[in-house]
C-alpha cells in the first residue's frame, strides 16, 4: 500500500500543478481541491511510513502540516467553486 501511495503523488501532483496554470494565473479552484485532497494522501503517507516502515524525523510535524494544508486548500477551493457558480 505505501508503494500506491507514492506513485499517486507522484504522479498526479505534476499532473494537478500544470493543469493549474493552463487558465493562465486565474485561480482554478478544481485544483485547489485537488491538491487538498493530496495533502491528506501525504499526511496519511507519512502516518503510514512513520508506523510501519521507519520514523521520518519531525514527521509529527509533517504530518500536522501536510494536515492543516489539506484543510485549507479543500476549504478555499470549496467556497471559491460556490462562489464562481453564484
Amino acid at each position: 500500500t505505501t508503494e500506491i501511495y507514492t506513485l499517486s503523488l507522484h504522479d498526479a501532483l505534476p499532473i494537478s500543478l500544470c493543469l493549474s496554470f493552463q487558465n493562465s494565473f486565474r485561480i482554478n479552484y478544481r485544483i485547489l481541491t485537488i491538491l487538498g485532497a493530496l495533502s491528506f494522501v501525504a499526511s496519511d503517507f507519512c502516518i503510514g511510513w512513520n508506523k510501519f516502515v521507519s520514523p521520518i524525523p519531525h514527521g509529527k510535524i509533517m504530518v500536522a502540516a501536510s494536515y492543516m494544508a489539506a484543510q485549507i486548500l479543500i476549504t478555499y477551493g470549496t467556497i471559491g467553486l460556490a462562489n464562481e457558480r453564484k
